[in-house]
């Protein structure tokens, strides 16, 4: 099964254990030039995660903005300018949005949620219009790529208010960081990579228009009707369960989509490519039903080739059967379909081709019954 990874970030984050959920909706947002938001308890290298990622990108201007109870709309753009403030002719209340993240190609946002509601309120409008407007002042937001590391919960957030709760839909791509378990075995786990790790793997960068232009060809992945009438079913089946997809949410879903197969270097996208999705909220199950269905064809398809390749095997055998003369060879084949009969009691296969196995199991059975009695002829 694919994985939506791209190399750069598999490399500059070798040293983290149990974060492949965390690498791959990074590179989902990367590639398909969306925000995401990385929350769940502290402690769990979100931060640490992302700044080794962005130290391999080069050409690219990025930031991390800290935010708390302290930032106000004021310090989100950079601070007020006191010259505009002082001036004598024409005071007006003025940012210094050159220093904001406005001029940031990818911006890291520490704790977002912690600053004012007019912070997030003013935020929201900017990711909204795409640009900064402050009376007769617009300043273009050219920033590509947002992340968000937050201890916060949705929950948590929801309760800050409309506000919000709106800043964090600007966010599609959303994980909860946190491991599956926390045994011995996994902490033993974490230890021996840290302790083993030297920094000498060979350090891997990437330039900002490479990632610039892998946008540019996931925007042109062709999505199947196939792969569309199978999205459009499973979100529907999603919806009947109760829970809630915007149209913009299935459209942030082909995104995601047409990024994960450009991940995996393909033009067209693939059935396995809508397990991506699991990184918009609502969605989750939808992966989960994919993976199954994956799995199972991917069963399918294994039984498929080995009941063709027994099937081979047994033509084979009956063609050589009805020219032997030696009691020798003859045993042979009787052995051998014996040893088939018995693989196939044991093989599993899909409820459809259940009677295809069960056929052939009874043609090795004559085929051995066949084989030893022209051995006994043979020896008369």
């Amino acid at each position: 099964m694919s994985s939506f990874v791209l190399p750069f970030v598999l490399r500059a984050t070798q040293k983290f254990v149990k974060a492949d959920a965390m690498r791959e909706a990074i590179s989902l947002a990367l590639v398909s030039g969306r925000n995401v938001i990385l929350y769940g308890p502290g402690g769990h290298a979100k931060s640490e995660m992302i700044d080794s990622v962005l130290a391999a990108i080069t050409s690219c201007v990025s930031h991390t903005q800290m935010c708390g109870e302290g930032m106000d709309e004021a310090k989100l753009y950079g601070g007020i300018d006191l010259a505009a403030v002082n001036s004598v002719s024409d005071p007006q209340i003025r940012y210094r949005t050159a220093n904001s993240f406005l001029n940031w190609d990818i911006v890291v946002f520490e704790e977002l949620f912690d600053a004012a509601v007019s912070a997030l309120k003013s935020m929201k409008d900017t990711m909204t219009s795409g640009s900064f407007r402050n009376g007769e002042e617009v300043v273009p937001m050219r920033t590509k790529i947002m992340i968000c590391a937050t201890n916060k919960e949705p929950h948590e957030v929801a309760e800050l208010g409309a506000s919000a709760q709106a800043l964090v839909e600007r966010f599609p791509l959303q994980l909860r960081v946190a491991w599956d378990s926390y045994t011995a075995a996994d902490y033993l786990e974490l230890l021996t990579q840290v302790g083993n790790f030297n920094g000498n793997g060979g350090a891997v960068t990437i330039e900002f228009a490479e990632i610039l232009k892998l946008q540019e060809k996931a925007k042109k992945v062709v999505v199947p009707d196939q792969v569309q009438r199978v999205l459009s079913e499973l979100i529907a089946s999603t919806v009947a369960g109760g829970a809630v997809v915007s149209p913009r949410t299935a459209i942030y879903a082909v995104e995601l989509i047409r990024a994960a197969a450009a991940i995996n270097g393909r033009e067209t996208a693939e059935k396995q490519d809508i397990l991506a999705v699991k990184y918009l909220p609502g969605l989750e199950t939808i992966a989960a039903k994919i993976a199954d269905e994956i799995k199972a064809a991917d069963l399918r398809a294994q039984a498929q080739v080995r009941l063709s390749e027994i099937e081979d095997e047994i033509a084979e055998m009956q063609r050589s059967l009805s020219s032997l003369e030696s009691p020798i060879k003859c045993n042979q084949i009787a052995k051998r379909s014996r040893e088939l009969r018995d693989e196939l009691g044991k093989l599993a296969v899909p409820d459809g081709l259940t009677e295809r196995r069960n056929g052939l199991r009874d043609t090795v059975e004559k085929l051995s019954a066949e084989a030893i009695e022209k051995s006994l002829s043979c020896t008369h």
